[in-house]
């Protein structure tokens, strides 16, 4: 069957649904478990003018925050299953 899953996360309350589903599964058949959470890349040019970019530039600094946060939290849940677990953060495309 499945040997290697990939489960994607926002670190929201609907992913975090698949996060526990994800690893059961892998825990279930000896599966390995690639968790992925996608920075999304952010268009500063209509910014520059209006002074956003600093508030902007803070906001995407808490995001790559959340985004340790989270695959932080999942390859714990994954080590207490005993589930074989890589976390994998993406930016800037």
């Amino acid at each position: 069957m499945y040997r290697h899953i990939l489960i994607p996360t926002d670190g929201s309350e609907l992913a975090e649904h698949g996060v526990v589903h994800g690893l059961a599964l892998a825990k279930s058949i000896g599966a390995k478990v690639s968790v992925i959470f996608v920075v999304e890349p952010l268009s500063w040019a209509p910014l520059v003018e209006g002074g956003a970019i600093e508030q902007l530039g803070k906001y995407y600094e808490q995001i790559k925050k959340l985004a340790v946060s989270v695959l932080d939290r999942v390859a714990n849940a994954a080590k207490e299953a005993s589930v074989s677990c890589e976390t994998i953060q993406v930016e800037n495309g």
